[in-house]
């Protein structure tokens, strides 16, 4: 009875909280995914089982790339599900596992969606393949070009991007 009103209020529309849910319903794929639907990050309170569900996970990420934080360990490392993330949003890098965090595609997409994603980069690919960070770099410095042409001039927006303030921020980061 509780899984068919839960069922139908979703379908209502409403937002049904799957955090003070049973144990039952948290373990439930037809209603995880439904939630997960409304609210990407709901992913946090479904069960062990289903928060190490790829399928559950995919969908989780392609609507809010930060979900990956809620994920099973194994899936952060999953290069396909990671890709998703970081494209949908970048400084979802920060979640991902370490090996990934060198990735050369993995990290373009992330700094290609948000110049932020600069901070997670692994530190081990600016010493060990100065070439490629370099590449990275830029990559980031184009995404702010990206973002600062659709800035309307004048705004607080535009303050946020000053390149040169940008620049020194970047600098002081332990990359």
């Amino acid at each position: 009875m509780a899984r068919d009103s839960a069922l139908a209020s979703i379908a209502a529309g409403n937002q049904f909280e799957l955090r003070s849910a049973s144990r039952e319903l948290k373990n439930d794929h037809e209603i995880v995914r439904a939630v997960v639907q409304q609210d990407p990050l709901a992913i946090r309170y479904a069960s062990d089982d289903l928060r190490s569900d790829h399928t559950l996970a995919h969908t989780a990420v392609m609507l809010n790339g930060k979900a990956i934080m809620y994920l099973a360990d194994t899936l952060k490392g999953n290069r396909d599900l990671v890709l998703a993330a970081v494209t949908a949003d970048g400084t979802a890098l920060q979640y991902v596992s370490d090996h990934l965090k060198q990735d050369r595609d993995v990290v373009m997409a992330a700094v290609k969606q948000s110049f932020l994603a600069l901070r997670y980069v692994s530190p081990a690919l600016k010493l060990e393949e100065p070439e490629l960070f370099a590449e990275i770099e830029l990559e980031a410095l184009r995404s702010t070009q990206r973002v600062k042409a659709e800035i309307q001039p004048g705004t607080w927006q535009e303050a946020l991007l000053d390149e040169d303030a940008l620049m020194k921020e970047m600098e002081g980061w332990s990359i």
